[in-house]
């Protein structure tokens, strides 16, 4: 059975279809299961790989169709003869975050009655691997160890993931199958700073006052928190600084993770692999732990701060 992506695509654009909208295309069973009703919205977080500019002699005339980035959700559209505002959302590793935070705004405005968002990851192409080596943002060691002493970089991984979003009472109208409820999302960006790639921790403790202030939840409610944490050194001291001045007048020690130590970064499916765990977490009880952490690193105080590292399962 050829996969939804290639309905209707004759031999030659098959090949030319990237291997990230052929991995994407894999939500069948979120079309069928009816959840996707009444005008739905498309919103994918990805990162094109252009795989085939490598095999310049063989473009034709579906190469640009098959693996521009904008086509993704465009395609899906296509196939599923949806008819709500498709886009693809490229921010880089914030990418299906940001994603997620559109389709939210989306329902909540009434552009849609139904959200299929997510974010895709392959690691196809060489000139990836070359320039964020160059960079310095890749492990040496080849894990991401996340709020580690070790920590030099992260570990690239791969992967798909895909939520519907519906508005509660629709949902529970349809009897729909629940994982969760979104209370709030926000979007922001560091602006001017010592590098375009380079954290800035007042800016990120601005967006979780604006995620926690005023939504009716305090911030001794919050159970656990899932960190960026992607093992370099100034990124997790900067997050972990942010996280310590929203969370300090905390009555309990607040858990905190990171999902790269466990599967590496996924780049543009990072922020939905990580409400992914965050789901799980919240279904099966336990928090599993972040990897590569025994030793702390020395630059962050964990000692004085209202925050830890969950180093086993909890």
């Amino acid at each position: 059975t050829p996969l939804p992506i290639w309905r209707n695509a004759d031999g030659t654009e098959e090949i030319c279809i990237d291997s990230v909208a052929t991995l994407f295309a894999e939500i069948d069973k979120a079309v069928e299961a009816g959840v996707m009703k009444s005008n739905p919205y498309r919103d994918r977080g990805f990162v094109p790989g252009d795989y085939s500019k490598e095999n310049y002699e063989k473009m034709g005339g579906h190469h640009a169709t098959g693996s521009s980035i904008g086509m993704l959700a465009a395609r899906l559209s296509y196939f599923y003869d949806i008819h709500g505002p498709s886009m693809t959302v490229d921010t880089a590793c914030s990418s299906s975050l940001t994603a997620l935070h559109l389709a939210v705004e989306s329902i909540r405005r009434g552009d849609c009655g139904a959200a299929l968002c997510g974010g895709v990851n392959i690691m196809t192409e060489i000139g990836n691997f070359i320039t964020l080596s160059k960079g310095g943002f890749l492990s040496r060691q080849g894990v991401s160890s996340a709020f580690g002493k070790e920590a030099d970089g992260y570990a690239r991984g791969e992967g798909a993931g895909v939520f519907v979003l519906k508005e509660l009472g629709q949902a529970l109208r349809d009897q729909d199958r629940i994982y969760c409820e979104i209370i709030k999302t926000a979007v922001n960006h560091d602006g001017s700073k010592k590098g375009v790639s380079y954290p800035n921790g007042d800016a990120q403790e601005k967006l979780l006052c604006q995620i926690y202030g005023g939504n009716g939840v305090s911030i001794d409610d919050i159970g656990y928190l899932e960190a960026h944490g992607t093992g370099t050194r100034a990124g997790d001291r900067t997050e972990t600084e942010a996280l310590e001045r929203v969370f300090r007048d905390r009555k309990k020690i607040l858990p905190i993770g990171s999902l790269k130590s466990n599967i590496g970064h996924t780049e543009a499916a990072a922020g939905i692999a990580s409400v992914i765990k965050a789901i799980l977490i919240l279904q099966h009880g336990e928090i599993p732990p972040t990897l590569h952490c025994e030793e702390k690193n020395p630059s962050i105080p964990f000692a004085d701060y209202r925050i830890r590292p969950v180093e086993k399962t909890e």
